[in-house]
């Protein structure tokens, strides 16, 4: 009987083995020859994308051979967003630190990678704007976000490239090209007299491709307890126009791009809570013709633009 046991025992352990041994070996042969079977699932379809040219430098980059730090919001993110300023889109930008005065872009100062607002560069359509008086007003843009194509946040230097005021990073901003048939109206209300209205218009014209916007943004302004002049400090008028179109020149084009934005707000408490009945109007404008011709392996991008900008406080 000790000697059935003894005699028994190997085999126990042998069929033990076998049996938890086995049916992984044969999952892993049939992984091997039949993949669609086992995972039930069949090769998923691979297709080709378009290729995403950014303009990170002097020349179009394609993405895969940037070598720089680049978050890109193009127009389908723009359409889906909740926002309605440009400030607002810059806040979903991971490194950028938006710092607002007042809705629907009043005011911001706009930093990358703990820089200042002043170590920050905004560029429109490959041209700086610099503000001679201080970075505080670089949001004074004279486009609406309807005429946006993207915009390219490029963090780290960029002074190499873009000159002074882009130590911190670049925010570069490229408006629609080429013919685009489309008309948006948009209009909402709110409290203390809230209104905004937004007009955006494109096609072709006399066979020139153009694009129209107009935006208007209005408040009453809100009360503020202990001080009842503050409402009159509160408020904000803000009109926005922006025209684009494109002159055929020879095998290229010129580009023409024009904006205006004028800002009337009541600045309460924005920079002295010791005199907080503070009010500003802010005026920008800007016209920029540019074209981009091929030599040979180069590449010519020759411009010329107007951008003004005034402040009243």
């Amino acid at each position: 009987m000790n000697n059935f046991n003894v005699f028994h025992a190997p085999i126990r352990r042998l069929h033990h083995r076998f049996c938890h041994t086995m049916p992984s070996a044969l999952i892993l042969v049939a992984a091997h020859l039949f993949p669609s079977l086992v995972s039930g699932q069949y090769p998923l379809p691979q297709y080709e994308l378009d290729e995403v040219v950014v303009i990170a430098s002097r020349i179009p980059t394609p993405w895969d051979q940037l070598a720089r730090n680049v978050v890109i919001f193009d127009r389908e993110d723009l359409q889906f967003m909740p926002i309605n300023s440009i400030p607002e889109l810059l806040e979903y930008a991971a490194g950028v630190d938006v710092r607002q005065r007042g809705p629907h872009g009043i005011q911001a100062d706009v930093t990358i990678r703990g820089g200042t607002f002043e170590q920050t560069l905004v560029v429109l359509d490959g041209v700086p704007l610099r503000n001679s008086q201080t970075g505080h007003h670089n949001m004074d843009l004279p486009i609406t976000l309807a005429d946006i194509e993207r915009v390219e946040i490029m963090k780290g230097p960029g002074t190499r490239t873009y000159g002074p005021n882009a130590y911190a990073g670049v925010i570069n901003i490229i408006t629609r090209q080429g013919v685009d048939r489309r008309a948006k109206i948009a209009a909402f209300t709110g409290a203390y007299g809230l209104r905004e209205g937004t007009l955006s218009l494109g096609g072709q014209l006399r066979g020139l491709p153009q694009r129209f916007s107009i935006s208007k943004k209005v408040s009453g302004g809100y009360k503020v307890q202990n001080h009842p002049q503050a409402q009159a400090y509160t408020n904000f008028d803000i009109t926005t126009l922006s025209y684009g179109t494109a002159i055929p020149l020879g095998p290229s084009a010129v580009n023409l791009t024009a904006g205006f934005t004028r800002k009337d707000f009541g600045a309460y408490s924005f920079y002295s809570e010791r005199y907080p009945l503070q009010r500003e109007k802010t005026t920008a404008d800007y016209i920029q013709a540019g074209s981009q011709l091929t030599v040979g392996r180069f590449v010519v991008s020759p411009a010329i633009y107007r951008y003004s900008h005034t402040d009243t406080f």
